[in-house]
């Protein structure tokens, strides 16, 4: 309370600095954003500890309502207050948000959200390219999505998810445009808008896999109307594609070795959710589309989607790249082999190099497997070179089938997700009648 009195007798605007009674409330601003970083620790470790504490909560209401046109001198405090409702229980912590107009309550917000966080980011944020509170915030959402109580109250999760439209809309599509204090800041919160729209696009397909309950509907709704649309048709697409071009950008830059983690894990969370707007969206989307033009800032994504195959440095990036691969080309309205151009023999053959290798992870060599079995499924083209059958009805040099006629032999020795991999392309092969194969495969003594 002497915070917001400080403010309310010294008369004047919040610029640091100026009369003494300034230069107090100033003081006594820094010391309550202190108090409340030593309650966030203690929370964090000791959840009980708030049950004492938990007046704390209004006194952060009091004061923000005090300081509502403070835009500057309250964005710490805005910042370390979000930190504390992200380790409190979920109903306490965004019932508080909505006492301070923080947070939309309805659909009406999807056109127009006048509240705190708009201001801050705004007016302080985007002109002092810094953004404590959108971080704070961004980690407040992650927190609640991977809270299973917060997902299980509709009303809550809707709310979360009508949050989640206004980062798309306002600051994920911003990305590429705002200026930021460090390269480091920009890929922190790429990294945490993807992780929390990865994480609402996989309960909204476990969701709709199960039956939803009448509490769901308005939530179902939501993103299937407008979360998805934004992902697959509208701008944020165009931010998804944007960022798979990143590394080759900054690749050659000679980055730093903790740049370069921190972008192959926004490349390899970008990749994933490409993955699941491909699955949860209906043909012929515009992100599909966008997938195999041939011209515009968008040049062949999918090709470049295939380079990261070959990354080396991140193991997760090529797999989810090949993954990737493999929801693209389980899509009729995608040729694989136009799209990749005069990628797709090299590819192909690294794909077979890496079957082949002792030494290669064995959930890539999964992934290479699930892909291949795709690719007889829908990508005829695409399955001839991988099998590379020769006239004479022999298995050709660099045919896929060779490494796999070895896993045969030593499945009884091999990881389970490996053998399933290999019999599933099997049982495809067969199930699909290319007769070529079957008859190659036949005339071998290890398939017997």
């Amino acid at each position: 309370y002497s915070v917001t009195e400080g403010r309310q007798s010294s008369g004047i605007n919040a610029e640091y600095g100026g009369t003494t009674t300034d230069r107090h409330f100033c003081w006594r601003l820094s010391r309550a954003v202190d108090i409340l970083k030593i309650v966030y620790k203690l929370t964090k470790h000791y959840p009980d500890v708030y049950q004492v504490l938990d007046t704390t909560l209004d006194l952060v209401s009091v004061i923000l309502t005090k300081l509502r046109t403070d835009t500057q001198s309250h964005a710490l405090f805005v910042s370390v207050g979000i930190k504390l409702i992200s380790v409190i229980p979920y109903k306490s912590g965004w019932g508080a948000l909505h006492k301070i107009n923080f947070l939309p309550r309805s659909d009406s917000c999807l056109t127009n959200w006048e509240g705190l966080y708009t201001e801050i980011l705004n007016y302080y944020e985007r002109p002092n390219t810094q953004f404590p509170v959108t971080i704070a915030l961004l980690k407040l959402l992650k927190r609640s999505s991977f809270n299973n109580e917060f997902i299980a109250d509709s009303q809550f999760f809707t709310e979360g998810v009508l949050v989640l439209l206004y980062v798309l809309r306002d600051v994920f599509c911003g990305l590429q445009k705002w200026r930021f204090e460090s390269a480091l800041l920009k890929l922190k919160m790429c990294k945490s808008i993807l992780v929390v729209i990865s994480r609402v696009l996989q309960i909204y397909r476990q969701r709709k896999e199960e039956r939803e309950e009448e509490g769901d509907r308005q939530t179902m709704s939501l993103i299937e109307e407008h979360v998805l649309p934004a992902l697959h048709s509208g701008p944020a697409h165009h931010t998804l594609l944007n960022i798979v071009s990143w590394y080759s950008a900054l690749g050659s830059a000679n980055m730093e070795e903790h740049i370069e983690r921190k972008v192959c894990s926004v490349v390899s969370h970008t990749l994933t959710v490409l993955s699941l707007v491909i699955k949860l969206s209906p043909t012929q989307s515009g992100l599909e589309q966008a997938l195999v033009v041939s011209n515009g800032e968008n040049s062949n994504i999918t090709a470049q989607i295939a380079t990261y195959t070959y990354q080396n440095t991140s193991v997760k990036v090529s797999l989810h790249a090949t993954r990737l691969l493999t929801d693209i080309s389980t899509t009729n309205a995608v040729s694989l082999y136009s799209a990749l151009g005069s990628s797709t023999v090299p590819l192909a053959l690294a794909f077979v190099n890496r079957l082949s290798s002792r030494s290669q992870d064995v959930y890539i060599k999964s992934a290479i497997l699930d892909f291949i079995s795709a690719a007889v499924e829908t990508q005829p083209s695409l399955t001839e070179l991988f099998m590379n059958i020769e006239k004479e009805g022999v298995l050709g040099e660099n045919s896929c089938l060779h490494p796999v006629l070895e896993y045969i032999t030593r499945s009884t020795t091999l990881p389970l997700v490996l053998v399933c991999s290999v019999y599933r392309l099997l049982y495809k092969v067969w199930h699909y009648r290319h007769t070529a194969a079957i008859t190659a495969l036949k005339k071998t003594e290890k398939f017997w």
